[in-house]
This record gives structure tokens, sequence and C-alpha cells, in this order.
């Protein structure tokens, strides 16, 4: 009420309603949920044209906030777009070449995405050597590399993050994302052997793939 304009608590409360709008998975919560998510965009958008370089309390973009939100609702133009602004204003974050390297894919663009990838494997490397059991980084690692084309290399550092965690929001998140790439117009040798893998774990199998 005193600061209209302040650009922040603008955002953060964008942040908010698309979580809320998140959790809303029923049938019959699809109303509520685009509701959440429509005002949620409004607040976003105006954040990011009071300040395109704004960034959330994890020192990422709100722009990738954005491209989430545009990801969830199908808009995947959109979402490509969010991200690339995202990888501008925080260069040096993960979060947002990893989103595009996804994104690519998915869309048939394989040259993009394999330039993405890249760009993955390189920011994952750096993070794996200061923090090894980065569970997040390691499955972004391993989704690089599968993509890239060494399915054997992604299935062991896939293996190595169950090691290390059994957390369903961690593995139900990593697998959602590898079914988004199973969609993509172009077949990736290995994926379906990192989805039983981790619906195995999921699942309370022990599943090491044959070995």
């Amino acid at each position: 009420k005193q600061d209209a304009d302040f650009a922040p608590a603008i955002a953060a409360l964008g942040l908010a309603l698309r979580r809320k709008g998140d959790a809303m998975q029923a049938p019959e919560q699809s109303a509520e949920r685009a509701r959440l998510y429509a005002e949620a965009e409004s607040k976003l958008l105006r954040a990011l044209d009071l300040d395109e370089r704004l960034i959330d309390a994890e020192g990422e973009s709100y722009y990738g906030t954005l491209g989430g939100l545009y990801r969830r609702q199908q808009r995947y133009q959109a979402a490509l777009e969010a991200y690339e602004k995202a990888h501008t204003v925080t260069p040096n974050a993960s979060y947002p070449i990893s989103n595009l390297a996804a994104l690519s894919k998915h869309q048939g663009r394989d040259d993009e995405a394999a330039r993405y990838y890249r760009m993955v494997l390189k920011a994952a490397a750096l993070k794996l050597d200061d923090d090894p059991l980065n569970n997040w980084t390691r499955a972004d690692y391993a989704q690089a590399r599968l993509v890239l084309g060494e399915p054997e290399v992604a299935l062991e550092e896939m293996k190595r993050v169950l090691e290390h965690t059994r957390e369903r929001g961690i593995l139900e998140t990593v697998r959602d994302g590898l079914r988004f790439l199973a969609e993509s117009p172009t077949s990736i040798p290995g994926l379906d052997d990192l989805l039983d893998l981790l619906d195995g774990a999921l699942n309370g199998r022990d599943n090491d793939n044959g070995a």
C-alpha cells in the first residue's frame, strides 16, 4: 500500500500465486488454477516491466518463474522466450539453460538443444566439483549426457542420484522432466532405461537395469 510499484513484492506475489495454482491438480480445480495462473502472469509481467533484471531470493531471474508458468500452460514458444531472457539476466545460472535445452529438444530444435545441453554439462560439472552431492545438478548432468548420446553414462549418473536420495519430490520432478523429453519428435536412445530406473525407485523396487 505504501509503494504500489515495489517490483520485488509484486514479483514475489506472482510467484506465490503460481505455486498456489501448481498445487491445484484435481480436475474440478482447473478453473481456479487457470484464474491463479492468469493473475500470476499479470503480476510477474508488471514486476518485470518495472525492473527486467529482477531476481528472486535464490538469485534466479523472475523471467524463469514466468517461463515455468508458460511451460505448465503448454505455451512452449512463450516459455522459450522467457527462459532466453532469464539466461540474459543470469548468464551463469544453470536453471534457464537446462529449461532452454529441454524445451528446444521437445520442440524438435535438436541443434539448439545440443548447444544448450553442452552448456548444461559445463555448468553442472563446475557445480558438482564444489558439491558432489547436489542431486538436482547431477540429474541435470545425467539428462544432458543422455540427450548428447551417452546413455550409459547418463544411467550411471542417475544411479548415483539414487544412491544419495530417495526423496519423492526430487525423483518425481526428474521423472516428469524425462517424460517431457519423451514427447520430442526425435527419439532419445536410453531414455526408457532412465524412466524404468526412476519408476522402480518411486515404486520401492530395486532396479539396477539388469546388472
